[in-house]
């Protein structure tokens, strides 16, 4: 099978995101290509950090301020895990024949697992790709 080089992601972005409760087990990773899945996307951040002590204080996160985006030339690739210990990692993103491959992982620490987490809370990670023609195959290792 002939690829090309690996693709790198021209921006990433990583964070705290609400999860919709009937997305806690299996969480499939999307493709955010328009205006209303971006905006749909960014409504799942949190206004303000997630912690116990209270008043939160407004969450960082850089993507809150919802940067310009232009959909004909680029998309965004968002990776979602179902805890808020561990975060998405990308392995890699290759061009093989008709698919754009993105390979990834969710780690898994089970010492970690078993602590109190909130619930319907968990990372994303965020990647900014040129637009491509190719199909998009998610492989999660």
């Amino acid at each position: 099978m002939s690829t090309d080089p690996a693709i790198t992601p021209l921006k990433q972005w990583e964070g705290t995101i609400f999860l919709a409760h009937d997305s806690l087990v299996v969480i499939a990773p999307i493709i955010v290509n328009n205006e209303q899945k971006y905006d749909n996307f960014l409504r799942q951040i949190p206004q303000n950090r997630i912690q116990m002590r209270q008043p939160a204080p407004p969450n960082e996160d850089p993507l809150r301020e919802r940067p310009a985006i232009d959909f004909d030339s680029y998309f965004l690739v968002v990776i979602r895990s179902n805890t808020w210990i561990e975060k998405p990692k990308l392995i890699d993103i290759i061009d093989a024949q008709e698919q754009r491959i993105i390979r990834y992982s969710i780690p898994f620490n089970q010492q970690t697992e078993m602590l109190a987490q909130p619930d319907g809370v968990g990372r994303y990670l965020a990647m900014l790709l040129l637009q491509t023609e190719r199909a998009i195959h998610f492989d999660k290792q």
